[in-house]
C-alpha cells in the first residue's frame, strides 16, 4: 500500500494525509474481520469504524473541504496532527501478519500479534482524545497564531460529531497522572495577587503549586470524592497543549491529609519565566506612567487564549467557577543572550504582554456533579458572577454558562486594560453612595446590586470597546 505524498504545499498535503489515513482505515477494516476473536480487535474496530464511516470521517473530511479558508499556521498544526495519525495507523497496520491462514494462524496471532494490537489501540485512542479536544479549540478560535482564524462557515454537523466523540472520551482509558510526594526541601513563596505557590527545588526546577483544600472533619467518602476530582482534573490537564490552549501542563498531584488538602503541580512552560497574574498586570503602576505601549493585537491574542482555555476545561466536562484576573497567570519569555538590554526590554511587560494560562482550580467540579449553591462573601470575586448566582435559589446551580459570563467580564477588563477590583481605576464605576436622609450620618459606598452590575458591564462594553479596539 503506497503512502507517497507529493510536496504540493500545505493546502494539498492536508487532504492527501486525510485520504491516506482513511485508506489505512479501510485496509484495517478488512483485516479486523479475520480476527474478531481477539478482545482488543473490538477496540480497534470501534476506532476504525469512526474513521472510515463515522464521526471521525465527517470531521476529517470537513477539515479537508475547509482547507482554503485556513491560515498557514493552522494548516501546519493540522498537518502535524494528521501525520501523527498516519504514523499510528501504519503502526496498527504493522501489527497484523502479511498473510492470513486457518485456525493455526489465528492461534499464532493471539499469542504473537495481540500485544501489538493492544499497543496500537492505546496509541490511537490517545490521539483521538488529543485531536477532538484540539478540534474544539480550532473550530472556535483558530490556530496558535494571531493570523489564524476559524473557518467562516462552520458545519453544525461537524460540531455535533465532535461533541459525540467527546462524550465518549469520559469512559476511554486515560493515563493516570503521577502521584507526587508532598512539597519538601523547596524554596517557595506566594505569587502576588494569587493563591498559588511559586516553588524552586534543589536542582533549580521551577513549578507552580495550587491547593484544593477541604474542611476538617469531612468523612472519608467525601474526601475520596474530592481526591478523584483532583486526579481526573490532573489527567485532563496533562493532555492539553500549553502552546495553543492556555492551559499549563500538569505534571501530577499530591495528597496532604495532615493539612486537609490536595495539590496540583505545574512546571513552568519551556523557556518561560517570571509568572505574574493578569490582575497584577492590569494594576501595574506603569500603565498610568507610560500609557499602554503594547500592541492591541497582544490584548486580542490574550483574550483568545484565555477563551480557548475555558473551552478546553469545558470540553473535559468541568465547570471552573473562578474565572477572574487573579486566576490567569502570564509568563514572559526568556531572553536571548544575544539581545542587547534595550532589545530584551521590548519583549517584557509593558511593551509585550506574554503568554496567559488559566489556573484557579480550587472550586472546580464535574459539570454533572451536584451543586451546593454556596454563596461568595468576597465582593472581589462576586463581581464576576452573573445575577442568578447571587440569588442561589433552586435552579441557580453553577453551570458552564456562568463561566462564560465570568469570562466576558475578564475580556472587558482586557479591552479596557483596567481591573474592576481597582477602586481607584475603572472599578470605581461599580460603587455608589446609598440614599440617606438629611439627619443621617454619611454612609459608606456600596457595591452595585447584581443586576445593576450586569447593566454597567454592558454599558461599558458598548461605550468603551469600539473606542479602544474598533467596532468590527
Amino acid at each position: 500500500m503506497g503512502d507517497v505524498i507529493g510536496l504540493a504545499g500545505l493546502a494539498a498535503t492536508i487532504p492527501a494525509l486525510i485520504d491516506l489515513c482513511i485508506r489505512y482505515g479501510q485496509f484495517l477494516s478488512e483485516k479486523i474481520e479475520q480476527y474478531k476473536h481477539i478482545s482488543d480487535i473490538i477496540r480497534l474496530q470501534g476506532f476504525v469504524t469512526r474513521l472510515v464511516e463515522g464521526e471521525l470521517y465527517e470531521i476529517l473530511t470537513f477539515f479537508a473541504s475547509a482547507k482554503d479558508s485556513l491560515s498557514d499556521p493552522f494548516k501546519s498544526e493540522l498537518q502535524t496532527l494528521f501525520q501523527a495519525l498516519r504514523d499510528k495507523l501504519e503502526q496498527a497496520k504493522g501489527a497484523f501478519p502479511e498473510k492470513t491462514g486457518g485456525s493455526l494462524a489465528k492461534l499464532e496471532f493471539s499469542f504473537y500479534y495481540a500485544k501489538k494490537i493492544k499497543s496500537a489501540c492505546a496509541e490511537l485512542e490517545q490521539w483521538q482524545t488529543r485531536f477532538i479536544r484540539r478540534a474544539l479549540v480550532y473550530l472556535f478560535f483558530g490556530g496558535p497564531s494571531s493570523a489564524a482564524s476559524p473557518p467562516r462557515a462552520i458545519s453544525s454537523h461537524a460540531f455535533e460529531r465532535i461533541e459525540s466523540i467527546r462524550n465518549g472520551l469520559e469512559s476511554s482509558p486515560a493515563d493516570t497522572p503521577i502521584l507526587l510526594e508532598n512539597i519538601d526541601d523547596c524554596d517557595c513563596d506566594e505569587l502576588p495577587d494569587s493563591s498559588l505557590l511559586n516553588l524552586k527545588d534543589g536542582v533549580g526546577t521551577h513549578r507552580l503549586v495550587e491547593y484544593r483544600n477541604y474542611s476538617d472533619g469531612l468523612d472519608k467518602t467525601t474526601i475520596n470524592s474530592i481526591g478523584r476530582t483532583v486526579r481526573d482534573l490532573a489527567t485532563s490537564l496533562r493532555k492539553a497543549d500549553p502552546s495553543i490552549m492556555g492551559i499549563l501542563d500538569c505534571c501530577g498531584f499530591s495528597a496532604d491529609p495532615l493539612n486537609n488538602r490536595f495539590a496540583l503541580h505545574f512546571p513552568y512552560p519551556i523557556r518561560k519565566k517570571n509568572p505574574r497574574t493578569l490582575l497584577n498586570l492590569l494594576t501595574d503602576r506603569r500603565n498610568k506612567e507610560h500609557g499602554l505601549v503594547h500592541p492591541i493585537n497582544d490584548r486580542i491574542n490574550l483574550a483568545r487564549k484565555i477563551a480557548s482555555a475555558v473551552l478546553y476545561v469545558h470540553s473535559c466536562g468541568f465547570v471552573h467557577k473562578n474565572i477572574r484576573p487573579s486566576n490567569i497567570i502570564i509568563f514572559e519569555p526568556e531572553t536571548d543572550p544575544k539581545l542587547s538590554s534595550t532589545e530584551a526590554r521590548f519583549i517584557r511587560y509593558p511593551y509585550s504582554i506574554g503568554e496567559p494560562y488559566l489556573v484557579g482550580f480550587e472550586g472546580i467540579r464535574r459539570a454533572e456533579a451536584g451543586s451546593q449553591r454556596l454563596g461568595v462573601a468576597n465582593w472581589e470575586q462576586n463581581i464576576y458572577l452573573p445575577p442568578e448566582r447571587h440569588r442561589l435559589a433552586k435552579g441557580d446551580e453553577f453551570t458552564m454558562q456562568h463561566d462564560v459570563y465570568s469570562l466576558g467580564v475578564v475580556l472587558l477588563e482586557i479591552a479596557i486594560w483596567s481591573a474592576f477590583t481597582d477602586r481607584k481605576g475603572i472599578g470605581k464605576r461599580l460603587w455608589k453612595k446609598p440614599e440617606q436622609g438629611p439627619q443621617e450620618e454619611e454612609k459608606e459606598e456600596e457595591i452595585l446590586a447584581p443586576e445593576a452590575l450586569q447593566n454597567e458591564f454592558i454599558r461599558l462594553a458598548n461605550s468603551q470597546i469600539p473606542r479602544l479596539l474598533g467596532n468590527r
